[in-house]
């Protein structure tokens, strides 16, 4: 039996990527597919990093990057049966999160020794927004790094510089466009890798 493979949604706070992903693995397992939604901050773990950006209570960016590395790697070890019995895990997040929001705080370089133990998504889709659109979503869900538009345009460039990188593993996919066609272009790109 083939390994399951790893799908990653990624972009800024507020591109989709939540109803995304649950919306994109309902039409896959319609059409067959053995996929399952993922979110590496559905844990112990998660539960304290998501204290940390609601302000519940401070620390370090360092911290919180170790923090985010350890549910990651905790989310996959959680997932390993699944893995190895075929079934994809279509994440909310993954690594380029990690990448590209601490980096845009400067820690770049350590970010990535951090998550050397972290298995590269098979496939990373980008869903891309200008993070003015994305203000004007804010649902009321706030975290520490809403409402910083010089920083959300740091993160948006540090996700564009990625898609640029991995031109093989990675899609950019215009998130301001209606819901519907967001999903139908993500689980084309979903499908094709499932297929190969």
């Amino acid at each position: 039996m083939q390994r399951g493979k790893i799908i990653a949604l990624e972009g800024i706070d507020m591109a989709g990527k939540t109803a995304t992903v649950h919306n994109a693995v309902t039409e896959l397992r319609r059409a067959g597919y053995a996929v399952q939604a993922a979110d590496e901050l559905n844990s112990d773990i998660g539960r304290v990093i998501r204290g940390f950006l609601r302000g519940d209570a401070t620390t370090t960016t360092e911290t919180l990057a170790l923090l985010f590395s350890a549910a990651r790697l905790d989310a996959l070890h959680r997932a390993e049966a699944l893995l190895c019995e075929g079934v994809s895990l279509v994440f909310d997040r993954f690594l380029w999160s990690s990448l590209v929001y601490q980096g845009a705080r400067g820690e770049d370089t350590w970010v990535q020794q951090v998550n050397m133990r972290t298995p590269r998504a098979d496939l990373n889709i980008v869903l891309d927004l200008d993070p003015r659109i994305a203000a004007a979503r804010n649902d009321a869900r706030p975290d520490i790094w809403d409402g910083d538009l010089e920083f959300q345009e740091r993160v948006r460039d540090g996700y564009l510089r990625l898609v640029q990188q991995h031109p093989t593993t990675a899609r950019l996919i215009d998130a301001s466009r209606d819901p519907a066609m967001v999903l139908a272009d993500v689980v084309r790109e979903i499908q094709q890798v499932l297929d190969e």
